[in-house]
C-alpha cells in the first residue's frame, strides 16, 4: 500500500469514528521502535518502525520468512553467525526509521551490506524527499559483509526525520546503516566529491515509480559521483566478478574467528548457568514443605507428592524450598500445574526404577491439557544405562521445562509425546546416555510447533534432541511436524547432536546453534529442514540430509536449506544430501581428512542450488555420486595448495 493512501485511509477511518462511534477496522500509527534514533548514531536495519504494512515498511512475503526480529511483522529478518539483519530483500521493498537529528549539518551514511549479487542499490529518502542512491558492495555472499559509504546530498536540520531505504533489485542483505557528521568516516571510505560529467539530467522511464523521475539541473557537490542510465528492477542473468583470493581469505578467517568465539562463549554460559529465583511464582504457590514432603535426602516423598497433587486445584502452583527431596516415583499429573523450585532445590531420583513423571497419560488428540510447568529445579537422575524417563508428557499444549538441569539419565531427560506448543528453554541436559538410546529431549509422534532454546547439552549423550515416530504403524500424518532447535550448546554427543530418528514431516528449524565434538551436527529425514547460522567444530560430519521416502509417496516433494553454516576441522563431509532438493548457500567449511566437502547421493534431485560456498582441506569440493543436471553450481571456491579456485 503506498504511504499517502494509508494516511488517508486512516483519516477517513477517524472521521467515521467520529460519525457513528464506530470504525470498520483499526488503523496503526507509525511510531519509532526502539527509537527516535538518535544522529549521529547506529541504527539496526531490523529496528524499523512501528506501524505495520504499507506505513512503516513495505514487503512481498506476508510472513516473517527469516524467523527472526519481531516474528509478527512481515519485513524478512534473520540471523546468521550472529548477525541479525533484514534479509530475502524483493525488489521495490522498502523500509522507514524515525530519527531524532539535534543539530543541523551535513552527514554521512553507511551501510553494512552482503550480497552475492552486482547492480543492487539502496535509495535513502528524508521525509519523502529522495537524498541519494548507493551501490551495494558485492560480496560474494549473504553472510559476508562489508561496510559502504556515500553524504547526504542535503543538510539535514535538527529535529525529527523520517528516512526511508527503498531496496532495489532481489538478493540483498542490510545488517546496520549509521549517520555520522562530515569529520568521522567509521573507517568507510569517503565518496569523492565530484561529480561525474556524464550524468544524465533525466533518469529512465523504467525507474521504479517510488523514486523521483527527474535530477535537480543543479547537482550538489556531494551527490553520489556515478549515475546509471537505469536503475535495475531484476536480479541481472550474468554472474557476479569472481571475488578476490583476499577477499575468500578474509571471508573464511571471519567465519572461523566469529565460530571459535561463540564456542568459547557457549561454553562460558553454561559454566555460568544457575537456577533463577521466581519470587512471582513463589508468591501465589503452595509450599511443598510445609503441606508435608521432605528435604532431607532420604525420605521418599512419592506417596506425599501424590497425596498433594490430589488436593491441589487445576491451575495450582506447588513451590518447593531449598532441599533435596527424594522422589522415586512413579507420579501421574492428570491437571494443570506449574512446579517451581529455587536455586539449592534438588529432586533426588536415583532410585526410580519407572519414569519418574507422566503427564496427562490418558488423554488424546481432541483433548490435550494445558498449563503444565517445570522450572527452576536440578533432577538427579538414576544414573546412564537406566531405563526410566524424568519427564514423560502425552497430549500436552503449553507444556514448559524451563531453568531445570537434568543429570545422570539413562534413556531420557524428556519425552514429548504427541504434544503442541512445547517449549524447553534455558535447561542443562548432562550425561544423557543409553546404549541405542540416550535423548536429552526425545519428540515423539504427532507433535507440533516445539521449541528447544538456549540449552546446553553437554558431557555425554547419544542424541541431544531427536524426532520420530513411537510404532512403525504410526500414519505419515502423525508424524512429528514443526520443531525448532535454537541457540543451544551440543558437546561430546556420541552420534548427532540433532537427529530426526525416524521420518517426519517438518519443518526443521535448526539455526544458530554450536556443536562441538559431536558424531554429527545435524542428521534428519524427510521433513522440510532448514540448518541455518550454525558453528559445527570438530565433529566427524556437519549436516547430513536426506529423504527416507525415495518415491517421496509420504510426505510429497520438499526443499531443504542449508545456510550460513560454519563449520571447522570437520573429518569427513561438511554437507551430505540424499534424494531430496536442497539449497546449499553461503557455507564456510575447513576438512581436516580430505574427501568430498558437499556430496549429493541416491536419485538425482530435480532442482537445486549450490551458491557462494567456501571451503578449505578437502580433495573435492562437489562429489556427485551419478549425473545430476539439477544442480545449479555457481560461485563457489576450494582452496587447494594455498590458493582458492571455482568449483
Amino acid at each position: 500500500m503506498d504511504k499517502h493512501r494509508a494516511i488517508m485511509t486512516a483519516l477517513c477511518a477517524l472521521l467515521l469514528i467520529g460519525l457513528t462511534g464506530v470504525a470498520s477496522a483499526a488503523i496503526a500509527a507509525q511510531t519509532p521502535y526502539n527509537g527516535p534514533h538518535t544522529v549521529p548514531g547506529r541504527v539496526q536495519a531490523e529496528d524499523y518502525d512501528n506501524g505495520g504494512a504499507g506505513i512503516a515498511y513495505s514487503d512481498t512475503t506476508t510472513t516473517n520468512t527469516g524467523r527472526a526480529g519481531r516474528l509478527y511483522e512481515q519485513v524478512d529478518v534473520a540471523t546468521v553467525n550472529g548477525i541479525t539483519s533484514i534479509s530475502s530483500i524483493v525488489n521495490n521493498e522498502w523500509t522507514e526509521y524515525t530519527v531524532q537529528v539535534p543539530a543541523s549539518g551535513t552527514y554521512t551514511t553507511n551501510f553494512r551490506v552482503a550480497s552475492p549479487e552486482a547492480g543492487r542499490l539502496i535509495t535513502l529518502s528524508v521525509d519523502g524527499t529522495q537524498q541519494f542512491w548507493i551501490r551495494v558492495a558485492n560480496t560474494g555472499s549473504y553472510t559476508y559483509y562489508k561496510t559502504i559509504s556515500a553524504p547526504l546530498s542535503t543538510r539535514l536540520t535538527a529535529g525529527t526525520h523520517v528516512i526511508r531505504l527503498t531496496y532495489q533489485g532481489t538478493g540483498q542483505n542490510l545488517d546496520w546503516f549509521e549517520i555520522v557528521g562530515p569529520s568521522t568516516t567509521s573507517g568507510a571510505t569517503p565518496v569523492p566529491t565530484t561529480v561525474t560529467t556524464t550524468a544524465p539530467t533525466i533518469i529512465p522511464t523504467t525507474v521504479p515509480t517510488t523514486i523521483r523521475t527527474t535530477v535537480p539541473t543543479t547537482v550538489p557537490p556531494t551527490v553520489v559521483t556515478t549515475v546509471p542510465t537505469a536503475v535495475p528492477t531484476a536480479v541481472p542473468t550474468t554472474l557476479s566478478p569472481a571475488p578476490s583470493t583476499a577477499e575468500l581469505q578474509a571471508r573464511m578467517d571471519a567465519a572461523y574467528a566469529s565460530g571459535n568465539a561463540r564456542l568459547a562463549s557457549m561454553q562460558a554460559a553454561y559454566r555460568a548457568w544457575s537456577v533463577p529465583t521466581r519470587s512471582d511464582l513463589i508468591a501465589v504457590a503452595t509450599n511443598a514443605r510445609t503441606s508435608g514432603l521432605k528435604s532431607d535426602g532420604s525420605t521418599d516423598n512419592t506417596a506425599a507428592f501424590r497425596t498433594l497433587l490430589n488436593t491441589l486445584p487445576a491451575g495450582a502452583t506447588l513451590y518447593f524450598p531449598a532441599g533435596t527431596y527424594r522422589i522415586n516415583g512413579p507420579i501421574s499429573i492428570t491437571k494443570p500445574i506449574t512446579i517451581v523450585g529455587e536455586p539449592g532445590t534438588i529432586f533426588n531420583c536415583q532410585g526410580a526404577t519407572g519414569h519418574v513423571f507422566t503427564i496427562n497419560q490418558a488423554g488424546s488428540a481432541s483433548s490435550k491439557m494445558g498449563g503444565v510447568t517445570f522450572t527452576g529445579l536440578v533432577i538427579e537422575g538414576p544414573g546412564i544405562e537406566t531405563n526410566p524417563a524424568m519427564i514423560n508428557a502425552y497430549y500436552l499444549s503449553n507444556f514448559k521445562v524451563t531453568s531445570v538441569k537434568f543429570h545422570n539419565v539413562g534413556y531420557a531427560a524428556i519425552r514429548l509425546n504427541s504434544c503442541t506448543d512445547a517449549t524447553i528453554q534455558s535447561c542443562v541436559f548432562d550425561n544423557v546416555f543409553k546404549t541405542g538410546y540416550g535423548y536429552g529431549v526425545a519428540i515423539v509422534d504427532a507433535n507440533d510447533r516445539i521449541t528447544v532454546r538456549d540449552s546446553f547439552f553437554v558431557t555425554k549423550g547419544r542424541h541431544s534432541v531427536t524426532m520420530g515416530y513411537s510404532s512403525s504403524a504410526v500414519p505419515a500424518s502423525n508424524y512429528p511436524r514443526s520443531v525448532t532447535i535454537e541457540n543451544n550448546y551440543f558437546e561430546n554427543t556420541l552420534e548427532e547432536a540433532i537427529n530426526a530418528h525416524n521420518p517426519n514431516i517438518g519443518p526443521d528449524i535448526i539455526r544458530n546453534n554450536v556443536m562441538y565434538a559431536c558424531g554429527k551436527g545435524v542428521q534428519l529425514g524427510n521433513g522440510i529442514a532448514d540448518v541455518s547460522g550454525n558453528a559445527i567444530i570438530n565433529c566427524k560430519a556437519g549436516v547430513y540430509l536426506w529423504n527416507y521416502d525415495v518415491a517421496r509417496t509420504q510426505i510429497g516433494a520438499k526443499t531443504d536449506r542449508v545456510v550460513g553454516n560454519t563449520m571447522i576441522n570437520t573429518l569427513y563431509e561438511a554437507v551430505i544430501m540424499a534424494n531430496t532438493n536442497v539449497q546449499i548457500l553461503d557455507n564456510v567449511a575447513k576438512g581436516s581428512n580430505g574427501g568430498g566437502a558437499i556430496i549429493f547421493n541416491g536419485n538425482p534431485p530435480t532442482s537445486s542450488t549450490v551458491r557462494g560456498n567456501v571451503v578449505e582441506s578437502y580433495t573435492r569440493g562437489l562429489q556427485l555420486s551419478t549425473s545430476m543436471p539439477g544442480i545449479a553450481s555457481t560461485n563457489n571456491y576450494l582452496k587447494a595448495s594455498g590458493t582458492f579456485r571455482a568449483f
